[in-house]
């Protein structure tokens, strides 16, 4: 197909969004009006509306459930079911098949009163959308649903494959989702685009490593300290040694763009004991140029240097979570499509790099199946107060990702 034809197509698909735009915005409003607040984890009424609204529309709505077992399997043990939404549309037998990769669990809420908008209730003020998951992730289902439903009311018997898929449980590490249902083949696709930001391409991810360092001291009454071992008196050293090393990492090339940052801290168990366990949790983004073994070894090395200043406590040092760096190269067919599909609809040429988070499009390039991270929002707005998105993303994004999997099914 010629440049024209496919820029005559494209031009339909957007006059398509921009005819249901108003849609869009009051179906994302409806989305976060829906809590699916992880923990616990609430999904029969958002997937009941999600089905609903995809049946009226045309589409081909499918509510997949994860079994108890498997979430008991990954330490979730709750009433809640896990409830994941597949919604299909185009033709079977026309390739490649394109997956839209989202997810319907949002972070909690610390501190209600401190929103100045309402979390749950998708206002619209200065052409932001305002609430808990606006922008993480209930504002991309909205652009890869109504993406999905242009593509499908403007392609009609030349569209392929295309699956908009809402899983749970993204934001605890997504194995009772979207990765179950890719080993089970209910995802089975030959490109994957997943949750992203409207400005930026992502085409793979750094590496992650939790570490948690614990101590273990000896109790005592808080008003005899000297019968016992403190598991907190070592704590503010190992914050030195920390400071110190990221400082260190900073100054080597290969390692510049990894990160650091101590999420727990937890010791003793009452203000009149003397604390016998402490534990200070880290979570790192390694750099995909230095090797995370390195990482390794040198904390441990500072584990090792508090274990000889303090002989009288015991420490110790846990992986808790060990994910490679991986990634496609940035002439990946995927990677250039979509690229470029962002850069014609909003004339600004935007950059393609390592996503510093993870989220579920990790499991698909593990598997060998392309996957690129785009959608809508901006960094810095997911997961906080007055979570939004400017309506203008909203719009840019739909668009693009519309006019990406038109250039991924005409090749």
């Amino acid at each position: 197909m010629s440049k024209g034809e496919t820029r005559e197509i494209a031009h339909r698909v957007y006059s398509e969004i921009e005819s249901n735009f108003d849609d869009e915005i009051k179906c994302l409003q409806q989305l976060i009006q829906i809590p699916t607040i992880n923990p616990p984890g609430e999904y029969e009424q958002i997937t009941s509306f999600l089905k609903s609204y995809a049946k009226s529309r045309g589409l081909e709505p499918t509510i997949l459930e994860t079994p108890t077992e498997i979430c008991r399997k990954h330490g979730i043990i709750s009433d809640e079911r896990r409830l994941n939404m597949k919604i299909t549309a185009g033709n079977v037998g026309i390739k490649p098949v394109i997956l839209l990769l989202a997810h319907l669990d949002t972070v909690p809420i610390e501190d209600i009163s401190a929103w100045k908008h309402n979390a749950f209730s998708g206002e619209l003020v200065d052409n932001r959308i305002y609430g808990r998951g606006a922008c993480d992730c209930k504002g991309r289902i909205a652009a890869y649903l109504f993406a999905q439903l242009a593509l499908a009311r403007t392609l009609s018997d030349s569209m392929p494959r295309v699956i908009v898929a809402a899983t749970v449980d993204e934001e605890i590490g997504g194995r009772t989702g979207a990765a179950y249902l890719l080993e089970k083949g209910d995802l089975n696709c030959d490109y994957c685009i997943g949750e992203g930001y409207t400005w930026e391409v992502f085409n793979g991810f750094k590496g992650l490593l939790w570490v948690r360092i614990s101590v273990k001291g000896k109790s005592a009454h808080g008003a005899t300290p000297h019968l016992g071992a403190s598991a907190a008196k070592p704590l503010e050293n190992l914050f030195k040694e920390l400071r110190k090393y990221q400082s260190r990492l900073n100054t080597i090339r290969q390692a510049a763009d990894t990160t650091m940052n101590i999420g727990l801290v937890s010791a003793g168990t009452k203000i009149n004991m003397v604390p016998e366990n402490a534990a200070v949790e880290i979570d790192l983004r390694t750099a995909e140029t230095y090797p995370m073994e390195n990482v390794i070894e040198e904390l441990s090395a500072i584990v090792g240097r508090l274990q000889k200043s303090c002989p009288d406590l015991t420490f110790k040092m846990d992986i808790l979570n060990k994910v490679d760096p991986i990634a496609l190269t940035e002439k990946h067919p995927l990677v250039t499509a979509v690229h470029s599909s962002v850069s014609e609809v909003t004339g600004v040429e935007i950059p393609v790099k390592l996503w510093f988070a993870h989220s579920d499009t990790l499991h698909f390039l593990r598997k060998g199946i392309p996957a690129v991270n785009y959608g809508v929002g901006r960094a810095g707005i997911a997961h906080t107060t007055d979570e939004n998105i400017e309506l203008n993303d909203l719009r840019i994004s739909t668009k693009a990702i519309a006019l990406s999997i038109i250039k991924l099914a005409m090749g």
